[in-house]
Parts: structure tokens; C-alpha cells; sequence
């Protein structure tokens, strides 16, 4: 599982230029592009051996927000309107799917207009599982509050003691967090 998740971020990345460098026009388009590369780059291993989430989040150049998933855990964009799911709640809490990269599964994915203000989140399900959520809005404002006004080599350590501490007991599942921030436009 761990070749196939470090294997995943390559894919995405690889996918991302390619597609760039295609014009990137339409998400779909990229999406294509993910899961043959990861098969590729996980070779001679077979899909099914290295399952993996793929989590992502692109903030493209031409002013759109791209979040896809595949798999579990959490995918969302909170703007002053709210909350937007990519991937998230379920009617009866978070979902243990067990699509994954491997598995044929199909993506999650939104295309949001970028604006000052929004954040992106992504949590592998190690962190999702654990969060309620009714909570989650406010898990994002403490992310935000305590943590983006720190220096990166800071903030990286403090999420890191963060996650090293995570308050669910026996919890071994990994946790993975990221967050994507679009400053508010300052005005002159």
C-alpha cells in the first residue's frame, strides 16, 4: 500500500504536466491520464497488490480549483458560503469504501472558481474517519487559525506533532492532511 500511495502522488504529478502541456482544458481529461501512469510506475507489482487513495487538489492558472478523489477519507472546499464535498459524509457518517486506485474505481472530482478566502482540505481517512461531521467546519477554522500564520518549516512541525498525537486511542491507520488557502485579495 505504501508503494502504491507514493507511486500515486508521481502519477498525479506526471498526469498533471502532461495534461498541462496538452492545453487542460477539461478535469476528465486528467483524470484519464491517472491510473494508467500509476500502473506503470508500479510495475512489475499488480494493481490489486498496491491499492491506493489518491487525493488531489489543483489550482490552476486560468482561475479554477480542481479537487478529485479516488478512494477514501475527505475532499472539500469551504467558502463564505460553506461547505462543498468532493468526497465526505455519508447519510449515516463517513463511508469505509473500499474504492481505491487499483480497484477501477471512478473519481470524485468538482471544478470550483478561485476566490480570497477559500480553502481546499483533503485528509486520508485516518484523519476523516475520526472527525463528526457536523464538526468539520470548525476543524477547518482551527486549521486555518492555528496554523497558516506559521513559517512552513514551523507549521510542518507543529501538524506533524499534531498528527503524532492524534487523540483517537489505538488509532494506527495513516493520516495524511493537506490544506490549500487562497489568501483574501488585499486592497490598496
Amino acid at each position: 500500500a505504501r508503494r502504491g500511495a507514493q507511486m500515486a502522488c508521481r502519477a498525479v504529478l506526471k498526469a498533471v504536466r502532461a495534461w498541462h502541456k496538452a492545453g487542460a482544458h477539461r478535469l476528465d481529461e486528467l483524470l484519464v491520464r491517472i491510473e494508467p501512469l500509476w500502473c506503470s510506475l508500479i510495475a512489475p507489482s499488480i494493481a490489486r497488490d498496491c491499492a491506493a487513495t489518491c487525493l488531489f487538489a489543483l489550482a490552476h492558472v486560468h482561475g479554477q480549483v480542481h479537487v478529485a478523489a479516488i478512494g477514501d477519507g475527505l475532499a472539500l472546499l469551504r467558502t463564505q458560503r460553506g461547505l462543498e464535498w468532493v468526497v465526505g459524509p455519508r447519510a449515516s457518517g463517513f463511508a469505509n469504501e473500499t474504492d481505491a486506485l487499483g480497484h477501477s474505481a471512478s473519481w470524485a472530482s468538482r471544478s470550483f472558481p478561485r476566490a480570497g478566502g477559500d480553502v481546499v482540505v483533503l485528509a486520508t481517512d485516518g484523519v476523516a474517519d475520526d472527525l463528526l461531521p457536523e464538526r468539520i467546519d470548525g476543524f477547518v477554522q482551527w486549521l486555518m487559525d492555528d496554523f497558516a500564520g506559521m513559517a512552513p518549516s514551523q507549521r510542518w512541525r507543529a501538524l506533524q506533532r499534531e498528527l503524532k498525537d492524534w487523540p483517537t486511542p489505538h488509532h494506527t491507520d495513516d493520516k495524511t492532511l493537506v490544506v490549500l488557502a487562497q489568501r483574501e485579495a488585499v486592497l490598496a
